[in-house]
């Protein structure tokens, strides 16, 4: 009868332990369910976030991009108006050196009126 109580008592034990066993692991595969879930969320929240990002850059990209290109009609623009005054500027000189002759021919036509 006591043996019969002793082995009774031994299966409990054991049963109790692979009970416990079992709880620990089931514990520790619960636990990296949760770190997945949590390392998903992360995962996902640098991807939004990277998005985002990229989204940013090329808003900045094109922005840029616009300006640029502004910048190159403002250049061409100043060109041509370089030209033009380069143009302006040697008919200035071309009526300025016929002025002087003008003005050199009424000199000379005074002297000869005089004499």
């Amino acid at each position: 009868d006591g043996e019969k109580m002793e082995s009774e008592k031994r299966c409990t034990s054991e049963t109790l332990l692979k009970l416990n066993e079992a709880e620990t692991e089931l514990s520790q595969q619960s636990n990296n369910t949760a770190d997945v879930d949590t390392l998903q969320k992360a995962n996902d929240m640098e991807q939004k976030w990277h998005a985002q990002t990229l989204t940013q850059l090329q808003q900045v990209n094109g922005a840029m991009l616009k300006c640029k290109n502004q910048l190159i009609e403002e250049q061409e623009r100043t060109n041509m108006m370089n030209k033009l005054l380069k143009e302006a500027n040697s008919d200035v000189s071309l009526l300025q050196e016929k002025l002087s002759s003008k003005n050199s021919e009424i000199a000379q036509l005074s002297v000869e009126k005089e004499e």
